[in-house]
């Protein structure tokens, strides 16, 4: 999603995009979610190093929060969580 949506963390409240969820945002989705946002550009790699997961940790957590906001990608994810919060 490079250039279109530049996501912010200003912008990121996870009660606020639990509300419109049917399957809650736990406390680690949103720790994985602030990291996206603020660090958008790092490889899944660089965000489980800040998170203290493992790749494979991470990458089981990132399926979970796609399937609890009905997305396929990181790019979808970004944008549903804007869209959400009616950033865009």
């Amino acid at each position: 999603m490079q250039g279109i949506l530049q996501p912010s963390v200003e912008y990121l409240n996870i009660e606020a995009i639990n509300r419109d969820l049917q399957h809650k945002l736990d406390e680690r989705d949103a720790a994985v979610i602030y990291v996206w946002f603020e660090n958008y550009g790092l490889t899944r790699k660089e965000v489980a190093l800040k998170l203290n997961l493992s790749e494979d940790g991470l990458k089981a957590r990132i399926s979970k929060i796609y399937t609890k906001l009905e997305v396929r990608n990181r790019e979808e994810a970004v944008k549903k969580i804007m869209e959400i919060l009616r950033v865009i």
